[in-house]
C-alpha cells in the first residue's frame, strides 16, 4: 500500500511535467498572493507566496494552482513558438503520509526505484542529501526518455510533518547546458514557509 501510494504520486509528478502543454494561468487569491519583482536583467518575476511556500517566475511563465493532475501548482515557460510541442516547467506536488510512518530514505528509496522503472534508459547524475533554509531535503536528478522526450529532471525532496513535498523541474535534455536557466531559476527560488519546521 505505502509503496503504490508513492509510486503513484511520483509518476504523476513525472507525467504532469511531460504532459503539461496547455495549462492556463490559474491562481487561487485566497491561497497565494503575487507580487512583482524585478531582477538583475529588469525582466518582471512574480512571486507566488502561499501559507506552505514561495517561489518566483518570470513574465514569460505561467502558472497553474488549480490542482491539475495533483500538483499543488505547476509553473510553465510560455513558448515563443506556437509550434513547440514542450514547455519547461516546475510543479509543486504535496503527499499525505500520515499513519505511513515512512521517514526520508525510505521515500528516497522508493523514488529512485519507481524513476529507473518508469523512465527508459534512466541516467542518474546526482543523488544526494542536504540541508539549508528548507530544512534538510533530498536531491536527485536524473535524464531518460519520456514518450518521445529525451528528459532531464531535478527533484527535491521534503518530509515534514508526515507530509512529502515534491519539487520537479522537467527539461529536455539536449542543448540543456546551452540554454538560459530560467527553469533552474524557478526552482531554485522556491522556500518552504519557515513555520513547517516548528
Amino acid at each position: 500500500m505505502r509503496k503504490s501510494i508513492l509510486v503513484a504520486v511520483c509518476f504523476l509528478s513525472m507525467v504532469m511535467s511531460v504532459m503539461a502543454q496547455d495549462t492556463l494561468l490559474v491562481i487561487d487569491k485566497d491561497m497565494a498572493e503575487e507580487k512583482v519583482m524585478v531582477n538583475e536583467k529588469d525582466d518582471k518575476w512574480n512571486e507566488i507566496s502561499h501559507n506552505e511556500y514561495a517561489f518566483t517566475y518570470p513574465d514569460h511563465w505561467q502558472v497553474d494552482t488549480s490542482g491539475l493532475m495533483g500538483t499543488t501548482f505547476i509553473a510553465l515557460e510560455i513558448p515563443e513558438d506556437d509550434q513547440a510541442e514542450f514547455r519547461e516547467n516546475v510543479n509543486l506536488m504535496i503527499q499525505d503520509l500520515k499513519g505511513l510512518e515512512i521517514d526520508l530514505d525510505e521515500f528516497v528509496s522508493l523514488s529512485e526505484n519507481q524513476v529507473k522503472q518508469l523512465v527508459t534508459d534512466c541516467e542518474i547524475l546526482k543523488n544526494m542529501r542536504s540541508k539549508d533554509q528548507n530544512g534538510e531535503f533530498h536531491t536527485m536528478t536524473y535524464t531518460g526518455k519520456q514518450g518521445i522526450y529525451d528528459m532531464r529532471f531535478e527533484q527535491k525532496y521534503w518530509l515534514i510533518n508526515e507530509k512529502a513535498y515534491i519539487l520537479t523541474l522537467t527539461s529536455l535534455k539536449e542543448g540543456y547546458e546551452q540554454r538560459p536557466k530560467t527553469g533552474f531559476g524557478v526552482y531554485s527560488s522556491f522556500q518552504l514557509n519557515k513555520s513547517l519546521f516548528k
